[in-house]
Order: C-alpha cells, then sequence, then structure tokens
C-alpha cells in the first residue's frame, strides 16, 4: 500500500509554484475563530480549554487535506469528487452551504468593520456607523474581487498573514510569563466545566477552529486556480507542504490568541458582547504585553488580516456556488489546472461567480442588519452551524478520497484512513451530544 504523500511521477515542479493556497486558507481561518473565539476562551477560561483547541485542529486536519490532496492528484475539483459520488452529495453540499454561508460571510465582515471603525478616528476621519461601514467593506471587497479575482487574493494574503503571524507570535511570547497566576486552569476543574454555560461555547469554538470543513471545497478550487496562475501543474508533494504551513500556522496562532486571552484572566476581563467594544478589548492585550507602542500597529495588521478573510470567505462562497452549477450540469470534461476559458474548474471569472458573490454580500449585509446589536449573536450562529455540518462534510471528504478516482501512488495509507475515521466518528459524537444536550434543554 502506498502513502497518500508518495511524490508524482510528473516532473519535480518549484514549490514557489504551489506556495498560495494555504496561505489563503491560513488568511480564511485566522479571523472571527481566532481573533475572536480562541481570546474568547483565554479571557473566560484561562488555558483550560487548550485541549479544546487542540482536539479540534488534530480531527479536522484529514478533511481539510483532503480537498488540496484530491485536487493535486487528480486535476479536478473537489465537486467533482462529489459528483461522482453520485448527484445527491451536490445537492446536500449545496444545502449545507446554503445554510451557513450569509452568518459566515456576516461573521467575518461585522469583525472587519468594527475594526475599521476604530482605526478612523485615529486617522482623523468620522466613522459613518458600523452599519455603513458593513457596507462599505462588502462593496470595496466585491470591487477587488471583480477586477484581480484569485491573483489579488493571493497577492494581498502573502503580504497580510506574515506580518500579522510575526507581530501575534511576538505578543504571545511577552504574554507567557504573565500566566503563573493562571497555572490553576490549565487543566480542567469541574467549576470550569460548568455544563450549562459551556456547551453552546464549545460548540462554537469547534466549529470554526480553525475553520468551517466546507472551506476543503475552496481549498481543492484555489489549488487548481494557483496551477492556472503560474501555467505550471504542481507536485502533490509541493502542494500538501504549502496547506500543512499554512494549517500549521493558524495552529500556532489559535493558542497564541488563546494564550493573549488568558494573560487577562486575572484582572477579571469581561469579554466585549457588541462589535464597536471589540477592537479596543483586542487591541489593549497587545498594548498590555507588547507596549504602547504596538497599539498603532497591531489594530492595522488585525485589520488586513481581517479584510484578507473578508476577501477569502467572499471569494470562496462564490467560487465554489459557480463550480456547483456547473457540476449539477455535467461532468468537468478538462483536467482543472489547464487554461480553459470554457466553464472554468476554478469558478472565478464566470458570470454566475458575480452574481453568486453580489447575493452573498446583500444576503449578509441583511443578516446584520437584523441583528445589528447582537455580534456575539452573529458569531455563534455562523460557528455552530459549521461546528453541525462537520460531520456530513468529513464523510463526504473521506469518500472521495477513497474512491477509484485516485491514482494507485496517491490513495490513503492505512494510517490516514484510521484517522479519517476517527476524525468523522468525533466529530460526529460531539456534533450528536450538542443535539441531544439542547433537546433536553428545550424540553426541560
Amino acid at each position: 500500500m502506498t502513502t497518500d504523500t508518495q511524490p508524482s511521477t510528473a516532473p519535480r515542479r518549484s514549490f514557489a509554484a504551489a506556495l498560495g493556497p494555504g496561505l489563503i486558507f491560513a488568511g480564511a481561518s485566522v479571523g472571527v475563530s481566532h481573533l475572536v473565539q480562541s481570546t474568547r476562551a483565554g479571557v473566560g477560561w484561562g488555558l483550560a480549554l487548550w485541549v479544546v483547541v487542540l482536539a479540534a485542529l488534530v480531527l479536522k486536519y484529514p478533511p481539510f487535506r483532503f480537498g488540496s490532496l484530491y485536487s493535486a492528484a487528480t486535476g479536478k475539483s473537489l465537486l467533482e469528487g462529489y459528483r461522482r459520488l453520485g448527484p445527491w452529495t451536490l445537492w446536500l453540499f449545496a444545502l449545507l452551504t446554503l445554510g451557513t454561508m450569509f452568518a459566515v460571510q456576516a461573521a467575518v465582515t461585522i469583525v472587519t468593520a468594527a475594526l475599521l471603525h476604530s482605526q478612523l478616528p485615529a486617522m482623523g476621519l468620522p466613522s459613518p456607523g458600523i452599519a455603513w461601514l458593513n457596507a462599505i467593506v462588502l462593496v470595496v471587497c466585491c470591487v477587488i474581487l471583480f477586477v484581480g479575482n484569485y491573483r489579488c487574493l493571493d497577492r494581498l494574503t502573502k503580504l497580510l498573514v506574515p506580518v500579522f503571524t510575526i507581530l501575534t507570535l511576538v505578543a504571545a511570547a511577552i504574554a507567557v510569563p504573565r500566566l503563573a497566576a493562571v497555572t490553576d486552569t490549565f487543566w480542567p476543574t469541574m467549576s470550569t466545566w460548568e455544563i450549562a454555560g459551556t456547551v453552546a461555547f464549545l460548540a462554537a469554538l469547534i466549529g470554526w477552529m480553525p475553520t468551517a470543513i466546507d472551506i476543503s471545497a475552496w481549498q481543492s478550487l484555489w489549488v487548481l486556480a494557483r496551477g492556472r496562475e503560474t501555467g505550471q501543474r504542481p507536485e502533490v508533494g509541493s502542494v500538501l507542504l504549502d496547506f500543512n504551513i499554512g494549517y500549521i500556522t493558524t495552529g500556532v496562532l489559535a493558542f497564541c490568541f488563546l494564550i493573549l486571552g488568558a494573560s487577562t484572566a486575572t484582572a477579571q476581563v469581561e469579554f466585549p458582547t457588541a462589535a464597536t467594544q471589540f477592537p479596543g478589548f483586542f487591541i489593549d492585550l497587545y498594548r498590555t504585553t507588547v507596549g504602547d507602542w504596538a497599539g498603532g500597529i497591531v489594530s492595522v495588521a488585525a485589520f488586513a488580516v481581517m479584510l484578507s478573510t473578508t476577501l477569502a470567505v467572499l471569494d470562496g462562497f462564490p467560487r465554489v456556488a459557480s463550480v456547483l452549477v456547473q457540476r449539477l450540469r455535467g461532468p468537468e470534461l478538462t483536467d482543472g489546472f489547464q487554461q480553459s476559458p470554457a466553464a472554468s474548474a476554478t469558478g472565478d471569472g464566470t458570470g454566475a461567480y458575480r452574481v453568486a458573490m453580489v447575493a452573498l454580500a446583500v444576503g449578509a449585509f441583511v443578516l446584520l442588519q437584523a441583528l445589528s446589536n447582537a455580534f456575539l449573536t452573529v458569531v455563534d450562529v455562523a460557528t455552530i452551524a459549521s461546528f453541525l455540518t462537520a460531520p456530513v462534510l468529513a464523510v463526504l471528504n473521506h469518500r472521495v478520497m477513497t474512491s477509484d478516482d485516485i491514482p494507485g501512488e496517491h490513495r490513503l495509507s492505512i494510517h490516514m484512513r484510521v484517522f479519517s475515521w476517527v476524525s468523522i466518528i468525533c466529530l460526529s459524537g460531539f456534533a450528536a451530544f450538542y443535539v441531544a444536550y439542547r433537546i433536553v434543554g428545550w424540553v426541560s
């Protein structure tokens, strides 16, 4: 049995040609799940939830990896893999996507707008209000993607993610000595894990740690788009290395934000419930650890990384939607790495892509207007929805990667198959427990 990491028989390509989708994945992930949820976990529970963060990162690795691996090995999108399992899988994926897309876009948009809201006074400019800023962020991101498509997304992410990563690593390292006072919360205690106050947040934390599993389909399309952008078919090993770099980056940053949040635990800090209060709270974490000088830099960097997240989400859902429409009509007839103007397998540059983007932006804005005073509610709705759909998507990705479509040299090893099944069983168990808990709560 060969492993899923065995090199391709195709000529070796430069890693630089494959670099990009992994960083876009990191940009899409290091947003609400990290800035909001990981920090919130540290503030509310100290370091006690480190094991939950680690478990989510480990258990979600197989389904995310499969998105990159399938496209690198076959030259097809993950949605084509779903189609080959049966048309019902495409309709199921469409239903799951429709059920989460507006809440996800709304969650990342409101955090981006809130950070922009905090920046304008420092620039000597009046803020028009959070509602108008939500609209401005969505419109600007739509224009950027309309004009630049994948190329613009790729270049912005390569600039923004490394800068923010370095700043966050420095801040977390400086905050570590302050954790001595909260070492008693390093392991969970009964008082820390009161079920009534923790279950919903755990579901929200796991749901987007590091992000929602449906992004594996986006990752698949970004891999194909990168190949089309460079004019090269990337080596499978290089694609997986690019993905691993992005995934490890999201994991390290998740723990950094957990540490930053936990460093405030002894100060009895309250996590903000309003979107406009979050930027000040978040930037103060850096000021108290790195120093006052870091406040301005971090506020700009945080806005930059949230802008990259908003761009990635606003690109990902429409990209998937446009390819989904194509796959419902028929199979992919060409290699996704090749430049084929008709029915692009990567989803961008098509009328359906732009229509879906506008619909997503409008839907997210309407949702934000309806929940304008419920910042954490928007975040929790989006993350819990992703938590509940995770097992289904993990099963679909496993079935795709164990199908006959995969060339022999890239089929999963027995260890990766077992790893994937453990992931599916655990994610299913978590979701079943949450649903049962909610039902019991409603009945009682």
